[in-house]
């Protein structure tokens, strides 16, 4: 019995001190207001959405490159790829064209990228209807981030800051990469 009274006596003094011990209080979280402090970069699943028409999703990758962001949707047989600039609404503008793979479907897109779900975003262009719907994809899904190569599908040498003239007058060839 004297075990007992000690050590209930022990379990009590250290309930009493446990709950009387001052309180921190918690820092709150603040959200970073500076656009360039959001990190989009990443994979992601894409799928275009033209009147109505909902095309199967593909891999999409937002990366930086020579210090700029660069989105690409790599497969299908519609591509698009050019050039990010994060909004101070949880976006991003989007300057760089679409194209196709076995076909001539180039053009110049303009867009902006609007916040929707867990991290995805919705596009859309003023040149085209279609939609762009952008889920995230997991870490290191399609390679990881340094898929694309040096000089694969982020090769932007054109101009994509609004004179498209750097996006003409060439070729994609089976491995998604310009050719004169």
């Amino acid at each position: 019995m004297p075990a007992v009274l000690r050590f209930g006596g022990l379990f009590c003094l250290g309930s009493v001190a446990c709950w009387t011990a001052p309180v921190q209080q918690a820092t709150p979280v603040v959200a970073q207001l500076d656009t360039d402090a959001r990190d989009v970069t990443g994979s992601y699943w894409c799928s275009i959405d033209e009147d109505g028409y909902e095309y199967p999703r593909y891999p999409c990758v937002i990366k930086k490159v020579d210090e700029r962001l660069v989105f690409a949707k790599l497969g299908g047989t519609q591509r698009i790829r050019g050039r990010i600039t994060l909004d101070n609404r949880d976006g991003f503008s989007f300057v760089g064209e679409m194209y196709c793979p076995e076909d001539e479907c180039q053009q110049a897109l303009h867009g902006t990228f609007r916040p929707v779900g867990r991290g995805g975003f919705k596009g859309r262009f003023r040149e085209e209807t279609l939609v762009v719907n952008v889920t995230p994809a997991a870490a290191n899904a399609f390679g990881g981030a340094d898929y694309g190569g040096e000089n694969g599908i982020f090769d932007l040498d054109g101009s994509v800051d609004g004179d498209q003239d750097g996006y003409r007058n060439y070729r994609i060839d089976s491995r998604g990469r310009r050719r004169p």
